[in-house]
C-alpha cells in the first residue's frame, strides 16, 4: 500500500468514525429543534431587516467584522497522528501531493459555510443598497478567495519553523479580510474581488518560491491537528456522549449551597450522587447553563409572546433529552459496587432532578417574558404552560425513553 492509499483508508476511518457519532446527533429531535430554531431567529432577522435605517451605518460594521473572520472556520486538515512524525520522515517528499490533496478536501466544507454566510448577509446588504438580491454570489466570490489565502497562509506556517509567526498571521490575515471586506461593502465590489485575487496570486507565489521546499514541521503539524480534531468532538460532545472526550470532575463551590439545600430526611442516596454527578460534570452543567443562556437571550429578542412560549418550550425539551444519560452515568463506575444504589432509584432520582431544573429554567423563562411585553397576563400564562411542560415531560417521556434505551 503506497502513501496515497494509505491516506485514503485513514479518511474513511475517520469519516466512518465521525458518521456514526453525527448519525446520534441529527436524530429526529435535533432535527426538529434546528429546524425550530432556524425558523425563530430567520424571523428575528427579518423583522430587524425591516426595522434597518440606511442613515446608521454601525450595523455594516459590526456585520463587516463578522464577514470578514468567517474564512477562519475551518483549519487545513490533515488528519496526522503522533507516531506519523517518526513514519513519514523518511518519505516526507511523498506527502507533498497529498497534502495539496488535503487542502482541497479542506475546503469542501467552508465553501458550503461561507455560501450560507453570505445568502445570510445578502439581506442586510440589499437594504443598506450594497446590491441586489441576484448578485449575492459576488461576497460568496470573495470569501472563496479569502478562504483559499487562508489555507494557503497555514500551509506556509506547517513548513515555517518559525512559531512565533503564528499570532502575527492571525492578526494580519484577520484585519486585510475585514478591510477587504469593507471595501466591499462600502466602496467598489470589483475593486474588492480584485485585490483579494491579487492578494491569492501573491500568496501563492511566495508558498511556491520560498516554502515548498522546505520540510515540514511535524510537531507543529501534529499539535495543530490533534486541537482540531480535539476541537470538532467536543462540538459533537455536546449533543451525544464521545468515549474519546474526558471529562474531569470537578467541585464547583458555587453550586454547593443547592446541594447542601436538599432535604436530609427526605432524600435518598441516589439523588445525592445524580446531583453530585450534574453540578461537578463540565459536560451537562457547562450544557445546562450555555441553552438556558441562548434561550434566556432568543425570549428577550422576539417579539411577541406566542414565540416566546415557542423558543420556551422547544429549549426545555432540549435541555431536558440533554440530561437524560445522567440516569447511566455510573453504570461503568466500579465505586458504585462499594455502596451499591439500585438503578431504578437512580432512574426516579434521575427524574426528580431534571424535573427540578426544568422547573427552575421555566422561571428564569417566564421572568425573562416579563421583560419583553406588556401583556404580563400572556407572560404569567406562558411560565404556568413552561411548568406543566416540565413535568409532563419529566413525569412521561423521560420514563418511557429510559425503559426503551433499557431494552
Amino acid at each position: 500500500m503506497n502513501l496515497k492509499d494509505f491516506w485514503k483508508e485513514r479518511e474513511r476511518k475517520h469519516l466512518t468514525k465521525i458518521g456514526k457519532y453525527l448519525k446520534y446527533v441529527f436524530n429526529d429531535h435535533f432535527i426538529l429543534f434546528a429546524f425550530i430554531l432556524f425558523g425563530a431567529i430567520a424571523y428575528l432577522y427579518s423583522e430587524y431587516v425591516k426595522s434597518i435605517q440606511i442613515n446608521e451605518p454601525l450595523p455594516l460594521y459590526v456585520l463587516g467584522v463578522f464577514i470578514g473572520l468567517m474564512p477562519f472556520v475551518g483549519n487545513f486538515s490533515t488528519l496526522l497522528q503522533e507516531a506519523d512524525k517518526l513514519f513519514l520522515l523518511p518519505i516526507e517528499d511523498d506527502f507533498n501531493p497529498i497534502a495539496s490533496r488535503l487542502r482541497r478536501r479542506s475546503f469542501l466544507i467552508p465553501l458550503i459555510l461561507l455560501g450560507f454566510t453570505a445568502a445570510m448577509a445578502s439581506p442586510m446588504l440589499v437594504a443598506y443598497q450594497v446590491y441586489s438580491f441576484s448578485n449575492w454570489w459576488q461576497l460568496w466570490v470573495l470569501l472563496i478567495l479569502l478562504k483559499w489565502i487562508n489555507l494557503y497562509a497555514q500551509q506556509i506556517l506547517y513548513k515555517s519553523w518559525h512559531q512565533d509567526w503564528t499570532l502575527l498571521y492571525h492578526a494580519a490575515l484577520g484585519i486585510v479580510n475585514i478591510i477587504l471586506v469593507y471595501l466591499f461593502i462600502f466602496t467598489s465590489i470589483i475593486t474588492s474581488i480584485s485585490l483579494a485575487l491579487v492578494l491569492l496570486i501573491s500568496t501563492l507565489f511566495v508558498y511556491q518560491r520560498f516554502f515548498e521546499s522546505e520540510r515540514w514541521n511535524w510537531e507543529y503539524m501534529i499539535t495543530k491537528e490533534e486541537s482540531r480534531l480535539t476541537n470538532q468532538l467536543k462540538l459533537i460532545n455536546l449533543f451525544t456522549d464521545i468515549p474519546e472526550i474526558k471529562s474531569e470532575a470537578k467541585r464547583n463551590k458555587i453550586f454547593d449551597p443547592l446541594i447542601q439545600s436538599l432535604p436530609k430526611a427526605n432524600t435518598s442516596a441516589a439523588l445525592h450522587l445524580v446531583s453530585r454527578g450534574f453540578f461537578r460534570n463540565p459536560s451537562y452543567i457547562n450544557l445546562y447553563i450555555r441553552l438556558l443562556a441562548i434561550a434566556l437571550i432568543l425570549i428577550l429578542l422576539v417579539p411577541t409572546p406566542w414565540m416566546s412560549l415557542i423558543i420556551g418550550l422547544l429549549f426545555l425539551f432540549m435541555i431536558g433529552f440533554q440530561l437524560i444519560p445522567l440516569a447511566n452515568q455510573y453504570e461503568k463506575v466500579k465505586a458504585q459496587a462499594v455502596i451499591p444504589v439500585a438503578q431504578d432509584l437512580i432512574i426516579r432520582e434521575t427524574q426528580r432532578l431534571i424535573n427540578w431544573l426544568l422547573q427552575a429554567a421555566s422561571l428564569f423563562f417566564g421572568i425573562m417574558g416579563l421583560f419583553n411585553t406588556t401583556d404580563y397576563i400572556a407572560a404569567i400564562v406562558n411560565m404556568l404552560i413552561y411548568i406543566l411542560f416540565s413535568f409532563l415531560f419529566t413525569s412521561f417521556y423521560i420514563p418511557r425513553r429510559l425503559k426503551k434505551k433499557q431494552k
